[in-house]
């Protein structure tokens, strides 16, 4: 243990001596790095409220009394029908009508209508219904039309290219030059003198040569 705190107590001497700082001995002065805060985010204002718009007040619409009635009865278009409605001044209201239906019978119709029940209707029927007999059938003839007749179209023409025969050059001779005839002096002098040559072959014998 006594070993331990003297080491340590070497080490800060040794760390405290002037020797080992630098500068003379002096530490070296301290510069902190200049602070710049960063920039407060930009949040734009909140948009205006949007202007108030009172409701327009709602008026209940009070009934309003009514009454009507129309027929229409035509033998040529065989239309017939009419109709009648009356409103009373708390809303109720009730109607009839009749209609003439295509199978001859009639069909009447008596109505009544208010805010609690709704629409009550009450059908009724006049006449016998009539329905009259589907005409024949005949069927029309059927006419088969041929397809109209549509010549095939030709097949193209190619024609063959016709053979090539080069005409052969014509020929032309070269031009004859023939040379000039020379025309030699006559020689006037002596002739060539004659040598005579012997010929000895073992045994005499006498022959002549001619040399030119």
């Amino acid at each position: 243990m006594k070993v331990l705190a003297c080491l340590l107590s070497l080490s800060c001497a040794a760390l405290a001596s002037p020797a080992l700082l630098p500068y003379g001995g002096h530490p070296a002065p301290y510069h902190p790095a200049p602070y710049h805060p960063a920039p407060a985010p930009y949040h734009p204002p909140p948009p205006p409220p949007a202007p108030y718009h009172h409701p327009e007040p709602v008026y209940k619409e009070e009934p309003k009394p009514y009454s009507y009635e129309y027929g229409v009865h035509d033998e040529y278009s065989g239309a017939n029908f009419n109709a009648a409605e009356v409103s009373d001044p708390t809303g109720n209201v009730e109607g009839s009508y009749s209609v003439l239906l295509p199978d001859g019978r009639t069909q009447h119709v008596k109505y009544h209508a208010d805010h609690y029940n709704g629409f009550v209707a009450d059908v009724s029927y006049e006449g016998v219904p009539h329905h009259p007999e589907p005409a024949p059938y005949h069927p029309k003839p059927v006419h088969h039309v041929p397809a109209p007749y549509h010549a095939p179209a030709p097949a193209p023409y190619h024609p063959e290219p016709a053979p090539y025969h080069p005409e052969p050059a014509p020929y032309h001779p070269a031009p004859y030059h023939p040379a000039p005839v020379v025309h030699h002096a006559p020689a006037y002098g002596h002739p060539a003198p004659l040598h005579h040559a012997v010929a000895h072959h073992g045994l005499p014998h006498h022959g002549v040569a001619v040399l030119g």
